[in-house]
């Protein structure tokens, strides 16, 4: 106990010793209180607008999906926009109104018993992402 009180009142005769070990980490956790305080306040979500192209290889549910998708805060995710032609969505890719465009073609394909399948490949073109 009698080493603690020599100890504070060795402190006590350094001035830097005062600053370092008392009035530094208080104005370090007040200058990081300032600058980190409201970083929370600032993050505002915008939805991200897709484009799909409407076809015979779209799934009806992947539309519904991309709708239904929602951030933590259910804020929804995308903001999808169906086209029925690729020159309209690639002109609102190149205006930016959309930021990509999801296109599902059909692949005809014969099988082993003599019947056609239509094998989905997707393909995503990307356009100007911020």
């Amino acid at each position: 106990m009698i080493h603690i009180k020599y100890r504070m009142k060795t402190m006590l005769r350094q001035k830097t010793m005062i600053f370092w070990s008392l009035a530094f980490p208080l104005i370090l956790g007040m200058l990081f209180y300032f600058m980190f305080g409201g970083i929370e306040d600032l993050e505002q979500f915008q939805k991200v607008p897709v484009g799909v192209l409407k076809g015979d290889a779209l799934p009806a549910e992947f539309v519904t999906m991309l709708k239904a998708v929602k951030t933590e805060n259910e804020i929804p995710l995308f903001q999808v926009k169906t086209y029925d032609d690729l020159t309209g969505a690639e002109k609102a890719l190149q205006s930016e109104k959309i930021y990509g465009i999801i296109i599902f073609l059909c692949k005809t394909v014969l099988r082993t018993d003599g019947e056609t399948e239509c094998r989905e490949n997707r393909r995503f073109v990307s356009g100007n992402f911020h």
